[in-house]
């Protein structure tokens, strides 16, 4: 009974030893683990930010496209406008009498539509 007390006694220790080991082994794993994870975070940080720098250059470069755009037909519509101002100056100047008249008839009848509306 001796001999079975001490060889499962050697048995129960060995299981115990055997199970540190195992221990140490899944702890060495999980830190691992850890590890990889984090440099795994790490790097898709760093690949979000520069997707992100990307994407506020391409806005920056559209909005800049988009501003050239405005100014170049806001310049057009000016010299639109001025060369029409031009044009009628010089019908006015031409036709002095014709433009009195012109003027005259839709002062008319512009008067008369918002006296409509007052009624």
């Amino acid at each position: 009974m001796a001999m079975e007390n001490t060889s499962a006694s050697t048995s129960f220790k060995s299981d115990i030893d055997g199970l540190s080991r195992q221990a140490g082994v899944v702890g060495h794993d999980v830190a691992t683990l850890a590890h990889d994870a984090a440099g795994a975070a790490r790097h898709g940080a760093a690949e979000l930010r520069e997707g992100a720098s990307h994407a506020v250059d391409a806005a920056k470069a559209k909005l800049a496209q988009g501003a050239d755009y405005a100014k170049k037909q806001f310049a057009d519509a000016q010299d639109q406008v001025s060369a029409t101002a031009k044009s009628m100056n010089k019908y006015v100047g031409e036709h002095p009498l014709t433009s009195i008249g012109v003027a005259l008839g839709v002062g008319v009848v512009v008067g008369m539509l918002l006296s409509r509306s007052r009624s």
